[in-house]
């Protein structure tokens, strides 16, 4: 199974002056046609799966392996969708 890698970083409005990031935020990865919660992993080999929701860490960043495909991120109740390319 070919595996891609993605990043986020958790942002939020904070005011004029720029954004605010969201540290320890709740993050599900779902697949785009079926919305099953799709497995996620820690390593580009596929042996460490990430429990979701997963979290950012105290930066507002998770990374994570994925088939890949198109998913719906959905990342502090915003929800967009991602589409992930084999490494």
């Amino acid at each position: 199974m070919p595996l891609g890698a993605y990043s986020i970083t958790a942002l939020a409005k904070k005011d004029a002056s720029g954004l605010n990031i969201v540290k320890e935020s709740a993050v599900t990865v779902k697949d785009v046609t079926n919305t099953t919660t799709q497995t996620i992993y820690s390593d580009s080999t596929g042996l460490s799966t990430i429990s979701q929701p997963a979290e950012t860490d105290a930066n507002g960043n998770l990374s994570f392996y994925v088939e890949a495909g198109q998913y719906a991120c959905t990342v502090g109740g915003v929800t967009k969708i991602i589409e992930v390319f084999a490494s």
